[in-house]
């Protein structure tokens, strides 16, 4: 299974972010990708909280669902973006949609960690003033022998989440689309979570990111990478690329890493004795 990362630096217009992601995918499509992994806020990135909840959509209506839709059919690809979904009143959902190669929506997954933070040396950031949290883990077969688990930037940093969906979706490959800040980023916190996120599930992890100066007030961290499920980064851009990094995956690598080193055995017995299973 061959897949593209991409990265770009969404605006508040759907038509220049568009633009964008069409050339993405006809580069991903020349490469003979199966899927392409776009990032948080693909579609959209508002400067104010109001213009991100104005021009949300329902999905089975939204006109910009339906040229995703239009893209994957075009380039028989299957492709993963990132949009604000209506939800009704004074906010949206963040919303993660998975498309097969015939358009048609696999999977949609609304964001469950809103990310409310105080960042050191940036942005204070208050995503539940206008997002609803999500309720449901979500998983879908993507061919290849994979089962994709839809994760989105700030669930990164909750590891439970991850476990979740391997031990109980049979999950083998993640999707973190992600609009990560610069001081976070720079810190290190980017790629070591991902890494770990890798390592301790056993899994590829497919971290799409924003990248660059959106407006005056956000700048994205960029580094978009693929992981294997050693914990070795295989494909990555650089910090305000806009562009995309293949990889082919291999299945048999991760059943290889597993045999190896089978902590989903070895866990059992630690839930076991610390009596984990009893409460």
């Amino acid at each position: 299974m061959r897949i593209a990362v991409g990265q770009m630096t969404s605006v508040n217009s759907h038509a220049k972010n568009l633009s964008v992601v069409e050339r993405l995918a006809r580069k991903a499509a020349r490469e003979s990708c199966n899927m392409l992994f776009l990032p948080e806020a693909s579609a959209f990135l508002g400067e104010t909280s109001q213009e991100t909840v104005a021009q949300a959509q329902e999905l089975d209506t939204s006109t910009v669902v339906e040229r995703f839709r239009d893209l994957a059919k075009e380039h028989s690809l299957n492709i993963s973006f990132c949009l604000h979904e209506a939800a009704g009143g004074e906010k949206a959902y963040n919303t993660q949609v998975v498309l097969d190669e015939r358009g048609e929506i696999k999977a949609r997954y609304r964001k469950v960690h809103l990310f409310d933070v105080d960042v050191p040396r940036g942005p204070v950031l208050k995503e539940s003033r206008y997002t609803v949290g999500g309720t449901d883990l979500v998983s879908c077969d993507v061919g290849g022998s994979f089962v994709l688990g839809l994760t989105t930037c700030y669930d990164l940093r909750f590891p439970e989440m991850y476990q979740a969906l391997r031990y109980c979706h049979g999950v083998n490959l993640f999707s973190v689309p992600s609009a990560f800040t610069k001081p976070t980023g720079q810190a290190g916190h980017w790629s070591t979570l991902l890494r770990a996120r890798a390592i301790e599930n056993q899994s590829y992890i497919v971290a799409s990111a924003q990248a660059g100066r959106h407006s005056e007030r956000r700048e994205s961290f960029g580094h978009s990478m693929i992981i294997d499920p050693w914990g070795v980064v295989v494909a990555e851009l650089g910090p305000e690329e806009t562009d995309i990094a293949i990889c082919d995956l291999n299945p048999k690598l991760v059943e290889s890493v597993r045999q190896r080193m089978p902590i989903d055995q070895h866990r059992e017995v630690g839930r076991a004795a610390l009596g984990w299973d009893k409460k």
